[in-house]
């Protein structure tokens, strides 16, 4: 695809800095900035679509999560360990 070469150099060193911080809720604006960058125009929801395809390939729920947690009124938390 055009265009989508500047998007995804970034994705890597995104994750990696994501992934080294456990346990910290994030915003969709800052799952959005980290991933598709500032300069993406979209309705931050998508982030939610994003999340509810990685629960079904991980096969836990969104009411009963094991790694992927909704914080209320904040955004997403990776709970690595999860005992749920």
């Amino acid at each position: 695809m055009p265009g989508s070469t500047r998007r995804w150099t970034r994705t890597p060193a995104s994750r990696r800095r994501r992934a080294s911080e456990p346990r910290r809720a994030f915003t969709r604006s800052q799952l959005l900035d980290a991933v598709w960058g500032v300069d993406w125009f979209s309705d931050d929801h998508v982030v939610d679509v994003h999340v509810g395809n990685l629960r079904k390939k991980l096969g836990e729920s969104g009411s009963r999560p094991r790694f992927v947690h909704t914080v209320r009124g904040v955004g997403f938390r990776f709970e690595p360990n999860s005992k749920r």
